[in-house]
């Protein structure tokens, strides 16, 4: 019966073990490859979307664009007018539209800044530079009329409704009378002459707000984009509204201001200037307390140790283990298959049985020998009814005491036989070989 081998003779089987021989370069690059083709492939995907959004077309225009067909575009409004023979020129900047403002005296001026890009001193000069009677102003915001739409004031905005607006029988613009109705959505004004009432005067206020104001100097004001969006165009009575406004010359310079419109000395507030100052300070503490977790769940593990191959594990050591993850896991009944695994081996071997001898045949045997119950033998050395720690050391006992049992009837004392366990770590913790192998 061989032994493990002792320290000793471990260090000299590791001392003569030759060292491993160098990799051959194909070796490594097929380690390089499986070590490195996860992020190969998700670097390769980064580049194929890069390339997809680099080369993609970009979309035409933004809101009431006249080339865009978006929903929220201006092209089906633009179509129509060019139909009419009616020219549009597209202005990106105040310079552009002033020039071509300057080019087309009797041009219409279509202004819409719903992101107020336009700041005071581009108003003035867009202001001074076209004329009021043929300025369309869509959506203004209170510093956009303040500036373009002498005599009107911003009035309260709109939920938007399946309910329309409509021109009521007090309407004195013609073009609401022929349009009727408009979408309730948007923003509503006070002053001037107005139709599609959508709020009436508050007390003692003899103004109410209206979807579509004129002003006294002939300004028009729409409340509403979607009067003149691709989505909108044909709803209610807005084909009315787009072309009466402006159609009423042979040139429409349709101005939507864009970033190039915004002084570089008034770039857009950075976000993190809008935070309070305490969110800095709580950011770098939670990275503390974060770290701090880290250092204090984390496992810590000691530097590299160096050792000789090949090690010799005590097999009391991988037996202590399993029983340490029996017990940590609550599996009684593992343990108990490995028990009564040992158990039929070492009784099989001990009444030449063979490895291969059924349950049935096994537990005739030992009761024949023992003179014992055949039922209570074959109950003894079923696993299947250990179900706690508890039973586990009683069934360890039985067992312990049945194999005594045999070994005095054959008259085979063996060695000295351990005692009994006082918890199933301990009892996990025997070699299922049987005591002439246990080390």
């Amino acid at each position: 019966m061989s032994r493990p081998a002792g320290p000793a003779e471990a260090e000299v089987q590791g001392s003569a073990v030759p060292s491993p021989s160098v990799p051959s370069g194909s070796q490594v690059a097929a380690r390089v490859w499986r070590a490195g083709r996860v992020w190969l492939i998700v670097a390769s995907l980064l580049m194929i979307l890069g390339a997809l959004a680099l080369f993609r077309p970009a979309p035409t225009g933004g809101a009431l664009h006249p080339e865009s067909a978006r929903p929220a575009g201006g092209m089906a409004i633009a179509e129509v007018l060019r139909g009419q023979g009616i020219r549009i020129h597209h202005a990106d900047s105040a310079d552009q539209a002033l020039e071509l403002a300057q080019e087309h005296p009797e041009a219409t001026l279509l202004f819409h800044d719903p992101a107020g890009l336009l700041p005071d001193q581009g108003l003035d000069r867009l202001a001074e530079g076209t004329d009021p009677a043929r300025r369309v102003l869509v959506e203004p915001d209170l510093a956009q009329i303040r500036a373009l739409a002498t005599g009107i004031t911003t009035g309260p905005g709109l939920t938007p409704s399946e309910e329309p607006l409509t021109a009521g029988t007090d309407c004195a613009l013609p073009l609401a009378r022929q349009a009727e109705s408009m979408v309730r959505d948007g923003r509503l004004y006070r002053g001037g002459t107005g139709c599609f009432n959508g709020i009436a005067a508050p007390a003692g206020e003899v103004r109410p707000a209206h979807g579509v104001v004129r002003s006294d100097d002939g300004t028009w004001v729409i409340g509403s984009a979607q009067v003149f969006a691709n989505a909108g165009a044909a709803d209610h009575g807005h084909p009315v509204v787009a072309l009466w406004t402006l159609g009423q010359g042979e040139d429409v310079i349709w101005y939507l201001p864009t970033l190039a419109d915004v002084p570089v000395g008034e770039a857009p507030t950075n976000p993190s200037d809008l935070l309070p100052a305490w969110v800095g300070p709580v950011i770098w503490w939670l990275v503390v307390c974060a770290l701090v977790l880290m250092l204090w769940r984390g496992r810590r593990h000691g530097p590299l140790a160096i050792e000789p191959l090949p090690v010799v594990v005590p097999s009391s050591e991988t037996a202590v283990g399993r029983a340490r993850l029996y017990q940590s896991t609550g599996q009684a009944g593992a343990a108990a298959r490995s028990l009564h695994q040992a158990t039929r081996l070492r009784l099989a071997r001990l009444q030449r049985l063979g490895r291969g001898a059924t349950a049935p045949a096994l537990s005739s045997a030992v009761a024949a020998v023992t003179g014992q119950d055949p039922a209570a033998v074959a109950h003894l050395l079923d696993e299947s009814t250990v179900d706690s720690n508890a039973a586990l050391v009683d069934r360890a006992r039985a067992l312990q005491g049945l194999e005594q049992s045999v070994h005095a009837a054959l008259g085979a004392a063996g060695p000295a036989q351990p005692a009994p366990p006082a918890h199933p770590t301990d009892l996990s913790t025997q070699d299922p070989r049987g005591p002439e192998t246990t080390p």
